[in-house]
């Protein structure tokens, strides 16, 4: 899908379908925007607004076919009262006028914002056309990989439209940094989608190492002997049930100029299947978690979005992956396993793998790297989903400042963040008689003590954040800009966080 901003007026736009984001209540003589349709169309809009049929309440969506314009459809789409309408109102937007024209198989889409409708949003215009934009690029997203074909035209052909353009607005380089996250976030929600028997640590590895060679990343990747060798005994111990022995991929964007700066470093859990191991789910939506990899997902989608965009700042990608299963081999409750560094940790469930594996990767990229920070995104606890839903990820900042810039970048980017407390009172859970620390603290505040779990690995005088996104990863029923399955939650937050490190630092 090709993504433009252009300064034609919507009236005159040579689109096959024209959408126009109109608030409650509009004025059409007051809006430049609606003043221009309503001129060009003889009327259409007025004599739609007389009978009661355009309303701009939200989500309303009305598709008329006057003559006079430069398209020959013109959806009205909705976005109701002007003072309600946040970011999230146009980015839902940006997705319905996409959904419209794939269900219509149109080629070409325009979109354009009514003056009033994008005033209500801090930034204006442009913000606006940001938001609506980055809508639409996460509607555009279908995964029918497993799909057989379509001959009879029964559903709405995936690769329409072709192209999607925000109108009535000066050529920036807007479009190009869509492009960019939109391929990202494609490849984070087709690698969280895949099913684990085509999805396993070897085959995510050779697909990162595929997409490094396309973007000019660099990439390593190590394999179980060289995991070995370096000491990262708990994710191997986490894989070690399983016939898909465990991988962890290093990707590195590295700009000209930039290769000599301490990184940022972004983790992430990649658990290809969890059943939990020997400590064995429930079988009911077991089916759901191949979504255990989102955060592996995440990072590598995050990676693609900034070496496209060409971002100026030094970042390191780390994506642990590993497959959860239960057999002969699979470790157990009571073991105790040595990590790497040499803390010992005492096994009191295989199903909290997730921060064992974390835990590895974390303390590997801290002592490799020496970042100037390091942050980590995984599905981890059902506790952070039970606390927070799916409209907030948990943020867990041991750096005040740190915690802050991604605040702010998750706001800007639509994948936001609720602060959780990481003190250090909640450590009692953890002891363990046996060993230096336990992997489970029990069931009160367990996406705390995960948290907890996980700080213990990270040097003290290191900016560290752990992320939370068990609760937002995955969309259980499809709603607002996306369909059921993997959201790519992270690829924005990350992408918007090293754009806005990468400002401070030019």
């Amino acid at each position: 899908m090709r993504w433009e901003v252009i300064g034609d007026a919507p009236e005159a736009a040579q689109r096959d379908l024209v959408a126009v984001l109109i608030a409650r209540g509009q004025t059409l003589a007051e809006d430049p925007v609606l003043r221009g349709l309503e001129a060009a169309s003889g009327g259409a809009l007025s004599r739609a607004q007389a009978l009661g049929d355009l309303t701009g309440k939200r989500k309303e969506q009305r598709l008329l076919y006057p003559e006079g314009l430069g398209a020959p459809r013109l959806a009205c789409l909705g976005l109701g009262k002007r003072e309600a309408i946040e970011p999230e109102t146009l980015r839902e937007a940006g997705a319905q006028a996409l959904r419209l024209a794939r269900e219509l198989g149109v080629r070409t889409l325009g979109i354009a914002v009514s003056a009033s409708a994008a005033d209500a949003v801090a930034g204006g215009a442009d913000e606006a056309g940001r938001l609506v934009l980055e809508g639409a690029a996460l509607a555009a997203f279908r995964y029918e990989v497993y799909r057989s074909p379509d001959p009879e035209g029964e559903r709405p052909d995936p690769t329409r439209p072709e192209a999607v353009a925000l109108l009535g607005t000066q050529p920036t380089s807007l479009a190009e940094r869509i492009d960019a996250i939109a391929r990202g976030l494609a490849t984070a929600r087709e690698l969280g989608n895949v099913p684990a028997n085509d999805g396993t640590p070897r085959v995510i590895a050779e697909r990162a190492t595929a997409l490094a060679d396309a973007v000019g990343l660099g990439c390593e990747v190590l394999e179980p002997d060289d995991l070995e060798r370096a000491g990262l005994h708990a994710l191997l111990a986490v894989g070690q049930g399983s016939a898909n022995a465990p991988r962890l991929v290093v990707l590195e964007h590295a700009p000209e100029g930039c290769g000599d700066e301490p990184p940022l470093v972004v983790v992430g859990k990649g658990v290809t299947f969890d059943t939990g191991g020997i400590s064995i789910k429930p079988s009911k939506g077991l089916e759901e978690m191949k979504y255990d990899k989102c955060g592996a997902a995440a990072v590598i989608g995050a990676l693609e979005a900034i070496a496209r965009a060409g971002l100026r700042r030094r970042v390191i990608g780390v994506a642990a992956l590993v497959e959860n299963m239960p057999d002969g081999a699979a470790y157990r409750p009571g073991d105790i396993l040595r990590t790497y560094g040499g803390k010992t940790v005492e096994v009191i469930s295989t199903d909290a793998e997730g921060r064992l594996v974390l835990i590895d990767a974390l303390a590997y990229a801290a002592d490799r790297y020496r970042p100037a920070a390091l942050v980590d995104l995984a599905t981890l606890t059902g506790a952070c989903m039970i606390a927070l839903g799916n409209r907030y990820a948990g943020l867990f900042a041991r750096d005040e400042a740190l915690g802050e810039a991604l605040r702010a970048a998750g706001e800007t980017a639509g994948d936001r963040l609720w602060p959780l407390p990481v003190d250090a009172g909640y450590d009692r859970q953890l002891e363990s008689p046996h060993a230096d620390l336990k992997n489970s603290g029990g069931r009160l505040a367990g996406a705390i003590t995960a948290a907890r779990f996980l700080a213990a690995f990270v040097p003290d005088a290191l900016p560290w954040a752990h992320i939370d996104i068990a609760g937002t990863a995955w969309s259980t029923e499809g709603e607002g800009v996306y369909d059921k399955g993997a959201t790519g939650f992270g690829v924005r937050l990350l992408f918007s966080w090293v754009e806005a490190q990468a400002a401070r630092s030019a």
